[in-house]
């Protein structure tokens, strides 16, 4: 019998790998199938703002009749959606299934979330999340370079990416399945559906936190592509570069002794590091960009400026997750993390709207 952590972690990374072939793969998608790139991004964008807003009852619901049954539930609509993608021919079709998986994605987001604390010990969350995290940096990566591969053979991307997502999520409905049969660890539930979605104090502090925490650290990490792309195409490879570097300090801190057994840094220590170093990380990047005219030197700061974001991105997401673990009640484990999630999504959001101001400001 597979441990729950196994079977936890084969549905993330297999949702992993076909959500990111499918991101980085949409653009090549709209081409192959003529459809317009701006219908595109109005379908993507949609899914992703109704998923969001729908994820709050969805959650409420996983909290009465358990997350991996709506889970279940949720996977084979995206298994429907992936055969849509594919077998059914014409440009609406494709959109309706571009809004619906896109849609769907979000629907998993807490229901996933929220499977650690319902089959986990928790003196394991934080450790087995970040070890998750490393697992699924490298997955993302390699999912991007399947792309690339799959161009090179000259294979259509509409039907590859249909049956990718179709057998991964069949793959993923299996897993889901075998969890339901090994619950680890004792669950408090809500006997009924809660009609008001009030929650206390603390946990909107908490979410306020978490907000304006990524709201600052993803700031300069949302402008490194536009400030990169001013620069010419001769430093593209920097992009890759911060793929690798983003994964190696995920791994160094998953090594640290401190989050592991239960160990971890209290969520206010984590919050200052976290705005400190992204904070110097926004200013070094912007500095350099403008200052900077040699390509080796600014190639270098950019490293820098690398290492500085994903730490902080990293330990800004470690506070996420205790939080998310930690504040309100048991029972309303899936609603809580669903808050918080839409939270982190938010405040990414308001970063790329601040990265805006600061981009126009500049004029890099």
């Amino acid at each position: 019998m597979l441990s729950p952590a196994t079977v936890i972690r084969v549905n993330v990374l297999v949702d992993a790998y076909v959500t990111s072939f499918l991101a980085a793969s949409v653009g090549y998608l709209t081409v192959e199938s003529g459809l317009d790139g701006q219908g595109a991004l109005h379908a993507v964008g949609t899914g992703i703002v109704i998923g969001t807003i729908l994820s709050l009852p969805l959650a409420r619901l996983g909290d009465v009749v358990g997350e991996a049954r709506v889970l279940g539930c949720v996977q084979i609509f995206q298994v429907v959606a992936y055969v849509v993608l594919g077998m059914v021919p014409g440009q609406i079709p494709l959109m309706g299934a571009l809004v619906g998986i896109f849609l769907l994605g979000r629907f998993v987001s807490p229901l996933r979330g929220a499977l650690p604390p319902r089959y986990l010990q928790k003196e394991e969350l934080v450790s087995f999340k970040i070890s998750l995290r490393t697992a699924t940096l490298t997955v993302v990566l390699l999912g991007t370079a399947t792309v690339s591969c799959v161009l090179l053979f000259d294979i259509s991307i509409r039907t590859f990416a249909s049956l990718l997502g179709s057998c991964g999520y069949f793959v993923c409905i299996l897993a889901t399945h075998v969890l339901k049969q090994n619950q680890g660890v004792d669950v408090v539930r809500r006997t009924s559906f809660p009609v008001r979605f009030s929650m206390a104090a603390d946990v909107w502090i908490s979410c306020l936190k978490v907000f304006v925490t990524f709201a600052i650290v993803t700031t300069g990490s949302v402008l490194v592509p536009y400030i990169l792309a001013s620069k010419g195409s001769k430093l593209s490879w920097l992009l890759l570069c911060s793929v690798f570097i983003e994964i190696a300090i995920n791994y160094v801190i998953q090594k640290n002794s401190r989050f592991k057994k239960g160990g971890g840094a209290s969520n206010f220590a984590l919050l200052l590091l976290a705005v400190a170093l992204g904070v110097f990380g926004g200013i070094l990047l912007v500095s350099s960009a403008v200052l900077l005219q040699s390509m080796i030197v600014f190639s270098l700061a950019l490293m820098a400026v690398f290492c500085l974001n994903h730490t902080a991105r990293t330990f800004a997401t470690i506070m996420a997750w205790q939080f998310q673990y930690e504040k309100g009640d048991d029972k309303d484990r899936t609603f809580v993390v669903a808050i918080f999630s839409m939270a982190s999504a938010f405040g990414i959001g308001f970063a790329n709207l601040i990265g805006a101001k600061i981009y126009e400001v500049v004029g890099v």
